[in-house]
């Protein structure tokens, strides 16, 4: 999720490109582009959806918009979980590789907890490697533990280096005070 959101927020043609159907249809059926190993793969799904019942009716299970009606979240999900068995199997895991199969783009996994790094390295240079990368308009995420955010933007701010991310199960922005001291 975290993959899909920040790219539909850096590069939302690069979503609008993955689906080969581009309109709602009759017949449910909807076909999403992915590259694996630089190889085009076409995934073909239906509209059928995961839901669980609550009080007013019932709710997309897995990703969905704020928007009932916006079924792209939900379909390149669905895709993405038909490509790889099941939706259990695409839960976790590191959103780098995902952006090389939605985009067939070169993807980087820039370590950043301690034990991941073979050499000393200081928050100097991991935020000199974001600053650069957002200069090169690249689209990034960051892993806390199990779960993934989209790097939005990055700046400094009165000797702070601040990073605006986005989780992609909510919709919090920056405070008010950082987006006017930008």
């Amino acid at each position: 999720m975290a993959a899909i959101s920040a790219l539909a927020y850096q590069k939302p043609d690069m979503i609008y490109d993955m689906f080969i159907t581009k309109e709602v249809n009759n017949s449910g059926i909807y076909a999403i582009q992915f590259y694996i190993n630089g190889a085009r793969k076409v995934v073909h799904v239906d509209d059928y959806l995961p839901t669980q019942p609550n009080f007013y009716g019932s709710n997309l299970i897995m990703g969905s918009s704020k928007d009932p009606g916006e079924l792209w979240i939900p379909l390149i999900e669905k895709a993405w979980a038909k490509l790889h068995g099941s939706y259990c199997q695409i839960e976790g895991g590191n959103p780098t590789s995902v952006f090389t199969h939605m985009s067939n783009t070169p993807s980087i996994y820039l370590p950043h907890k301690q034990h991941e790094m073979a050499e000393e390295v200081t928050k100097m240079q991991i935020w000199q490697k974001i600053s650069h990368a957002f200069k090169m308009d690249c689209v990034m995420t960051s892993c806390a533990g199990t779960h993934a955010y989209g790097l939005l933007a990055c700046r400094s701010i009165a000797d702070e280096n601040i990073v605006h991310i986005r989780n992609p199960w909510g919709n919090r922005a920056f405070p008010q005070q950082l987006q006017q001291a930008s």
